[in-house]
């Protein structure tokens, strides 16, 4: 089997993963992980990829703990043939993370993204693609946690920088405005929750069109956002003191 053969079946694997097969796609890398295993060896750059991807499609099809197992085998062999700062080394710990977070286990994964952020940002910028996203996931294991404020400022922070290096339209930079709005919610800032949701779901309706996925959970969190809108009014009346 040449390693072209194997590069195909890689590249069809994660067609399948895009359009969410995730089972074959899962197969197809497994087989691929022990072909490249048994013909490159098991730390070769093909057979760490393989690995990667094998358990990027365990992670969405709920298999969190052989994800997490995986991705933590690629971490070590990366830190060690790579280096601790290569750009792939900082791709398995981010994947790590948010296995771990998948798993429940908000600590080490908001410590694993605080970790990536600081090398992305040292080793790329602070205004790289990759940086900007490990931001996005280090504010979202801080959520998990229930550290609303951090969450809500590193949200706040990543969509000014979308905004400014990818543009207002960007989907990042709709996710950035979708995640900000969530984290102010949960701190009980309703009205500004639901003013950015309510620019999202215009963009993305304009964006993508009006029945697109994203389009779909925009107008959901918007109307999420009115109904706590409304319910923290009518507990503000409530709570109003009688006249006598």
């Amino acid at each position: 089997m040449t390693p072209a053969t194997l590069t195909s079946r890689n590249n069809l694997a994660n067609a399948l993963h895009d359009l969410g097969e995730h089972r074959q796609a899962a197969n197809l890398h497994r087989q691929s992980l022990a072909d490249r295993e048994r013909i490159l060896g098991p730390h070769h750059p093909a057979t760490l990829t393989s690995r990667n991807n094998l358990a990027s499609v365990l992670d969405d099809l709920g298999e969190h703990r052989q994800a997490a197992d995986l991705h933590r085998q690629n971490l070590a062999n990366r830190e060690r043939i790579l280096g601790p700062h290569h750009p792939a080394t900082l791709t398995s710990r981010n994947n790590l993370a948010n296995a771990l977070n998948d798993l429940g286990e908000y600590q080490q994964a908001a410590d694993l993204h605080r970790q990536n952020l600081t090398d992305y940002e040292r080793v790329l910028g602070p205004d790289h693609p990759d940086t900007l996203g490990s931001r996005n996931n280090l504010a979202n294991a801080l959520s998990r946690l229930g550290e609303h404020q951090q969450a809500a400022d590193l949200h706040r922070q990543n969509l000014t920088d979308r905004e400014r290096v990818l543009g207002p339209d960007h989907p990042d930079t709709l996710n950035s405005r979708n995640n900000l709005a969530n984290a102010l919610s949960r701190l009980g800032e309703h009205q500004q929750a639901a003013d950015l949701h309510r620019q999202n779901l215009t963009d993305y309706e304009r964006v993508l069109g009006p029945d697109h996925p994203h389009t779909l959970n925009s107008r959901n969190n918007l109307a999420g956002a009115r109904a706590r809108l409304a319910g923290a009014g009518r507990r503000r009346w409530w709570q109003l003191p009688r006249r006598r």
